[in-house]
């Protein structure tokens, strides 16, 4: 699950949108719910592929997700970023 979580934007700048979100799928559900940076991952694949409605909804399940973490506060410092960027975006 690790390996999927810290390596999906490699998935994604390589144009690997589908097997990302494939392989997301694969993990149990409530891992995935719980851990921010695979509910992001989803977001900007799921934005990636025009899935605007996944997008939002996996953006809105990693701030939640964010709220629960116990990732170090350095981490949870650039996801908070990151999920700023469609915010940024749409101004």
């Amino acid at each position: 699950m690790d390996l999927v979580a810290i390596d999906g934007m490699y998935l994604m700048e390589h144009g690997r949108m589908t097997t990302l979100l494939a392989l997301i799928e694969k993990l149990p559900r409530r891992a995935v719910s719980d851990d921010p940076r695979l509910q992001l991952s989803c977001s900007w694949a799921s934005g990636a592929l025009q899935r605007g409605d996944k997008a939002r909804a996996a953006l809105e399940a990693a701030r939640d997700a964010l709220g629960r973490s116990a990732l170090p506060e350095g981490e949870i410092e650039a996801l908070r970023i990151e999920m700023d960027v469609p915010k940024r975006q749409s101004s």
